[in-house]
């Protein structure tokens, strides 16, 4: 799978799993944070 989408895939789940409010998740195999912005619904 790419880095790129194993990061959205990430800040999709992580989402859905806490309900919090992320902006961002770090990819620690390209030590890098990847921003995201829109609306995550079920």
């Amino acid at each position: 799978m790419k880095s790129e989408s194993r990061a959205a895939m990430a800040y999709i789940v992580g989402r859905l799993l806490t309900g919090k409010n992320a902006t961002a998740v770090f990819d620690y195999s390209r030590s890098v944070h990847v921003s995201f912005s829109g609306y995550v619904r079920v």
